[in-house]
């Protein structure tokens, strides 16, 4: 059943909104709570800093951003139905791979699966996570098998892509990296300690400035691929009224398309519908709907591509 979504431009609207409604939020709460003692003792105050918390899992941020991902991974599957609709297969199985991959991302995103990765043993580089150091070759490796499929995209979307990527990657490892060059690793909470005062800023700060590159990204991409499924079911609409119009011609194991039908394909139509015995000109083009079937129409006429 496909999805249904406001426009590309409102979707991301209400999303950014979103977005800095629940960082001002987190950073309000808990400078309240940690920084100024606001509230302390107070069992439901306690619970609202944690649940409006960015930097925390299973809550409402994390729930918010999870959503993101999977709304995308849902666009992203409905893009290779467009796709496949369309008949530009080439890069179809692309795009149910990363429909796959985000799927994937907001189940972890929820979950915090990736911790399961942080070991002492396999990093010991200042307070940086090992996760990083197993995950980013296989980040970089994808990233380099997806090089072609980025290229065929439109200018605006590969752009829109590229920098949602790197809005999405600064916020998950420029932040470790923050950490292991000045030996203080400020995203990560400190097991064992209440964080208060200069400390505590320092923390909420750079953990909010993470999880808010990781939203931007993930916003950016979502307005990327869904002006692209814009883009497909536009095209799938277009070309509805002129296969309505292909007709069974009297042998099952042929087609029959009228001129006016080959007419109104639009763009590059195939200007090679020409009576029979007439030679057709050169440079004719092909058009994705009517060249597939009347190549196969001689009783009518003859394609020209």
């Amino acid at each position: 059943m496909p999805i249904t979504l406001p426009g590309s431009r409102a979707l991301a609207r209400r999303l950014l909104w979103a977005v800095a409604a629940l960082h001002f939020a987190s950073f309000a709460v808990n400078v309240l709570y940690h920084a100024w003692g606001v509230g302390h003792g107070e069992r439901l105050v306690g619970w609202l800093t944690t649940f409006v918390n960015v930097d925390h899992r299973q809550n409402l941020p994390s729930w918010f951003a999870s959503g993101v991902l999977l709304v995308t991974a849902c666009v992203l599957w409905e893009i290779a139905n467009a796709v496949t609709a369309t008949g530009e297969i080439r890069f179809r199985r692309h795009w149910r791979i990363l429909s796959l991959v985000f799927a994937l991302l907001s189940v972890d995103n929820l979950a915090d699966a990736h911790q399961v990765l942080r070991s002492s043993h396999l990093a010991a580089i200042g307070a940086a996570s090992s996760w990083l150091l197993i995950l980013a070759p296989l980040v970089v490796v994808f990233a380099a098998s997806y090089l072609r499929f980025l290229l065929h995209l439109p200018a605006r979307t590969r752009m829109l892509i590229i920098a949602a990527g790197g809005l999405y990657v600064a916020g998950v490892g420029a932040m470790e990296a923050v950490g292991v060059l000045t030996g203080y690793h400020v995203p990560v909470a400190l097991p064992g300690q209440a964080l208060s005062g200069g400390p505590f800023l320092r923390h909420l700060v750079g953990a909010s400035l993470e999880e808010l590159l990781q939203m931007l990204g993930s916003v950016a991409l979502l307005y990327a691929v869904s002006t692209r499924l814009e883009h497909y079911r536009h095209t799938v609409t277009a070309i509805a009224p002129v296969q309505a119009r292909i007709q069974p011609a009297a042998n099952p194991g042929r087609t029959r398309l009228t001129r006016s039908a080959a007419g109104d394909a639009g763009g590059s139509t195939c200007r090679g519908l020409v009576p029979r015995g007439r030679r057709p000109g050169r440079g004719a083009r092909r058009t994705l709907a009517a060249c597939s079937t009347c190549s196969r129409s001689r009783a009518t006429a003859r394609c020209a591509g």
